[in-house]
Parts: C-alpha cells; structure tokens; sequence
C-alpha cells in the first residue's frame, strides 16, 4: 500500500510510558521493558488506519526497549530520563 499523505509525527503527543519490571529474586539482574503511547488528537480516522499509515511510513508502530541492568538502577530514574527525552525531543 502506497501512503497519499506523509504521517503528521509533531502532532503526535506522548500519552503516557511505562515500565514492566522482572526482578528475580535469586539474581541482581532485572529486565525492563518500556511501552511508549502515542495520541493524535488532530486525526479523525480510525485507530486501525492511523496504526497501518505508521506501519507503512515508519516500518514500526510501537517501540519497546529492553533493558538488563545489573546495576539495580532505580526505575524511577529510567521514567524520569526517558520523559525528558520524549518531551524535549532528544532521540534515544
């Protein structure tokens, strides 16, 4: 499928990310798994159309970061820094 529009990604904001944490009590390392949503509110097309329009322009529609720390780093400092990275734009 051939998109007629180019997908508006500024007028994407982020609705909210968040954390799945693993921690094994037998071992200091964890998994993180961070789930990212984003929210057009200018786009009055189905879901399921905006989600294939990003498939087809971006090749990917959610991204999910996996993260092994054996550092025990506190999770509240991994929300922290990826909030700014998505509100200020810096990529990751």
């Amino acid at each position: 499928m051939v998109l007629n529009h180019p997908i508006p990604v500024n007028d994407f904001r982020p609705e909210a990310t968040g954390f799945l944490v693993e921690v094994n009590n037998n071992e200091t390392v964890s998994n993180t798994i961070q789930v990212d949503l984003l929210y057009n509110p200018k786009n009055e097309k189905k879901n399921t159309e905006i989600m294939w329009d990003v498939l087809n322009q971006f090749h990917v529609l959610s991204f999910m970061e996996v993260t092994t720390t054996h550092m025990c780093l506190p999770i509240h400092v991994l929300m922290v820094e990826r909030c700014c990275r998505v509100y200020l734009g810096v990529p990751a």
